[in-house]
C-alpha cells in the first residue's frame, strides 16, 4: 500500500484552489481527490461530508479545483492501488486568501 502523499499544498488561484503534492516510495495506481465544505457556523465537531472531485493517474502531482474560493474547504488526496484499495490520505484545511500546508 502506498503511503500518504507528502508536501501537500493548496494555493488560492484565479477561480479556485491549486493542489500539489509529492509521493515517496512506491507510487500508487492513481489518486482520488476529495473535498468537504466546512460549515459556515464554525462547528469544529460536526462531521464532514466528502465529495469525490477527480480520479487521476499515477503521474499526477497537481489538480486545479475551480470553485468558490471564498468558502472554507478540507481537501483529501487518497492514493489507490490497482484493485482500488485506498492508502492513507493527506488532508488539508484551507481558508479563502490563505495558503494551506499540512
Amino acid at each position: 500500500m502506498p503511503g500518504a502523499p507528502v508536501s501537500f499544498e493548496v494555493r488560492q488561484g484565479a477561480g479556485g484552489f491549486a493542489l500539489s503534492w509529492e509521493v515517496e516510495g512506491t507510487g500508487p495506481a492513481g489518486f482520488r481527490i476529495y473535498r468537504a465544505v466546512v460549515r459556515e457556523d464554525g462547528c469544529r465537531d460536526c462531521p464532514l461530508s466528502y465529495t469525490l472531485l477527480a480520479v487521476l493517474g499515477p503521474e499526477a502531482r497537481r489538480y486545479m479545483d475551480r470553485t468558490d474560493s471564498s468558502r472554507i474547504f478540507v481537501y483529501e488526496i487518497r492514493p489507490f492501488m490497482g484493485g482500488g484499495a485506498e492508502g492513507p490520505p493527506a488532508r488539508l484545511q484551507t481558508h479563502a486568501g490563505e495558503e494551506g500546508r499540512p
